[in-house]
């Protein structure tokens, strides 16, 4: 197994600090379902499905939608959200770099702020590809920090932060950590693999 970061430890608190408040939640499923034209035979993959801030909705709108996630305890939160609801939705617990199905299974794929927890993120990506379908959806996104305009001085702060941490462990001759992806891998990785961007 590919070392991965686990968010086991903040399980429980995990929708109340990165969770998408309802109004922005209806938009992205819009979006998703817009952008992919699902038809009810559409079946949606996710790795790192987690407590299914994206899976959930999509998912109570009828459509098959399965995801594997490295956390028991981000599974458990996503399973006990599903309490009572009808829905279409498998998750389990897997490994990114070695998915337990069928090549091409899966329409659309997503990958939602992941590759960088992934230290073997190129297997992980060679996984999504041979279980997506020829001609699947493939959406990823990597997460920037200064990537949302909502609030400019909270994104400016982050920024300036991850600024000087990294020139007070540079002044150290300290190797900042390089753990999984940057989003230009990514793409580069994907472009790479004669992906249509």
């Amino acid at each position: 197994m590919a070392a991965t970061i686990s968010f086991d430890r903040v399980s429980d608190i995990y929708d109340a600090t990165r969770g998408l408040p309802p109004g922005i939640s209806e938009q992205i499923t819009d979006f998703i379902i817009n952008l992919v034209s699902p038809t009810a035979e559409t079946k949606f993959y996710e790795t790192g499905i987690g407590t299914g801030r994206i899976a959930v909705p999509i998912a109570k709108r009828g459509y098959f939608y399965t995801g594997v996630d490295i956390s028991e305890k981000m599974l458990a939160e996503l399973h006990q959200k599903l309490e009572g609801v009808s829905h279409q939705l498998t998750a389990i617990k897997g490994d990114a770099t070695s998915l337990p199905f069928a090549d091409n299974s899966f329409d659309v794929a997503l990958t939602v702020h992941v590759f960088h927890l992934v230290s073997a993120w190129k297997q992980a990506l060679a996984e999504i590809r041979r279980v997506l379908k020829p001609g699947g959806i493939y959406l990823y996104t990597h997460g920037n920090m200064n990537f949302s305009k909502v609030n400019e001085d909270v994104n400016q702060g982050r920024f300036d932060f991850q600024q000087r941490w990294q020139d007070i462990i540079a002044s150290y001759d300290y190797p900042l950590p390089g753990y999984g992806a940057t989003e230009e891998e990514v793409l580069g990785e994907l472009h790479e693999q004669g992906a249509n961007l």
